[in-house]
């Protein structure tokens, strides 16, 4: 799980404040998960413990939502227009990812992006070209040294 993740659910841990009091009047003890499972095997076998019970909360009254793809739907509604069908769809996911987290990027990240882009274009055609050049000066060469 991510860090993000692992905070989210902390707070759905249930705790057990007597094993705290027993540890040392209210402190909370960092534990190794060595220890951590020891002591839940422990409790296991004095019976204590229900071998199936879950250390989270039962979050079954959560209902889920959708609303994050419906709103996610409608930015698509405003991107891809009438006269903007033809868009491929990673550059529809680019376009959604941008607009959705503009604090990943601002006007100078998208300029350089921009004319890195054009620059490897550019190289890509001029090496086309040469590549061209070359193997049509080699034909040239060929039927000259045929003719001479």
């Amino acid at each position: 799980m991510s860090l993000a993740e692992k905070r989210a659910c902390k707070s759905l841990e249930v705790t057990n404040d007597d094993n705290c009091e027993e540890q040392g009047g209210g402190e909370e003890e960092v534990l190794t998960l060595l220890h951590k499972l020891k002591e839940k095997r422990r409790k296991i076998k004095a019976g204590e413990l229900s071998s199936k019970k879950s250390e989270y909360l039962n979050v079954n009254f959560i209902c889920g939502s959708a609303a994050e793809v419906e709103r996610l739907w409608t930015i698509c509604k405003y991107i891809l227009t009438v006269n903007r069908t033809r868009r491929s769809p990673i550059l529809l996911e680019a376009i959604l990812f941008l607009r959705i987290n503009r604090s990943f990027w601002d006007v100078k990240l998208v300029q350089e992006t921009y004319d890195n882009t054009k620059e490897e274009e550019r190289n890509a055609r001029l090496q086309r070209k040469m590549a061209e050049d070359i193997a049509f000066l080699a034909d040239e060469k060929e039927e000259f040294d045929i003719y001479n």
